[in-house]
């Protein structure tokens, strides 16, 4: 995929390091977002687009609505600011039909099989 999120490498931390370093690039808070919402028997999803990023939330458990949060914005924004910009994004994301998008449904993804680290 050309021009894709992937088409550069960058290290990728665990949400604690994040957390215990108090930095991150998109990836690492959409990562300590998603974690933090499956704890609490959330439904995250990850969204990723051309080089960048974010995390998603479902409004309910197996809801279709989805609160989309861009995580680069939390801490220097408020949280509605960063709400309103992951709607945004996802909306830039279906008006350019951006062919590098993927979501990422988290409650599906262990429903294969994939699992989270064992630390």
């Amino acid at each position: 995929m050309a021009g894709s999120f992937f088409d550069q490498s960058q290290y990728v931390k665990l949400p604690a390091q994040s957390l215990a370093t108090g930095s991150a690039n998109c990836i690492d808070g959409a990562l300590v977002f998603a974690s933090a919402f499956e704890a609490m028997s959330m439904d995250p999803v990850l969204v990723f687009m051309s080089g960048h990023a974010f995390v998603g939330v479902r409004a309910l458990p197996g809801a279709e609505d989805i609160f989309y949060i861009e995580t680069t914005m939390v801490g220097s924004h408020s949280f509605e600011e960063a709400v309103a910009e992951g709607q945004r994004k996802v909306e830039q994301i279906i008006e350019t039909q951006d062919p590098n998008q993927m979501l990422l449904d988290i409650k599906q993804a262990r429903a294969i099989g994939i699992t989270p680290l064992n630390l």
